[in-house]
């Protein structure tokens, strides 16, 4: 997420601290730098017609005396905008936060889901809002961009935990009711054991 820049020390070259936007001072100029965003890249190119891209340095260079001012300035346009927008979804990441307990990890508007795999239970994650799996971890995330999105992700969530649920117990059932039937077959006379059968 983007943060409002703040004033560097006087002796300091670099005018950033956590931000995504970083303008620094450069020799005959200053350069901004930042994970690749198409609209921001579109919007530094339209907004300063000789902003060159450096592959070398990953950082977009602007020339001139006042190209740090200038900079600064178009950042933090972009990340008082940002804030506000952070503002307005906060109660939707708090609203996350309290049902954290019912996820495998909750980080802002986010949380990650962690079930057995059940092709049900797979149907109704894909269906949730920002839903986004992730191949390497073999996890679901949720995105919420709303409180409505957030009401949607822990009913969501709740068919999840039912479908997962009723699955194990269905199997643990299954699983005692044929021990069970061995056991009268035994008794009877009637069972074998896997090893033995088929060499009658």
């Amino acid at each position: 997420m983007l943060h409002k820049i703040v004033e560097s020390d006087l002796n300091d070259n670099t005018n950033s601290s956590t931000q995504m936007i970083k303008i620094s001072k450069s020799r005959g100029g200053a350069t901004a730098s930042f994970p690749y965003d198409a609209k921001l890249v579109a919007d530094i190119q339209q907004t300063f017609g000789d902003a060159k891209w450096s592959a070398d340095a990953m950082c977009w260079t602007v020339p001139g005396d006042r190209a740090f001012e200038r900079l600064t300035a178009w950042a933090d346009s972009h990340n008082s905008a940002v804030a506000a927008a952070e503002a307005d979804l906060k109660p939707v990441a708090d609203a996350l936060w309290a049902n954290r307990e019912i996820f495998a990890s909750v980080v802002g508007r986010t949380a990650t889901l962690a079930f057995k795999y059940d092709a049900a239970a797979v149907a109704v994650a894909k269906n949730m809002p920002g839903a986004k799996f992730d191949r390497k971890k073999l996890r679901w995330s949720v995105t919420a961009s709303s409180l409505l999105d957030v009401e949607a992700i822990l009913a969501g969530a709740a068919k999840i935990k039912h479908i997962v649920v009723a699955a194990s117990t269905a199997n643990s059932v299954a699983e005692r009711k044929r021990i069970e039937q061995r056991i009268r077959d035994t008794l009877t006379g009637h069972w074998e054991s896997p090893s033995r059968q088929g060499k009658n």
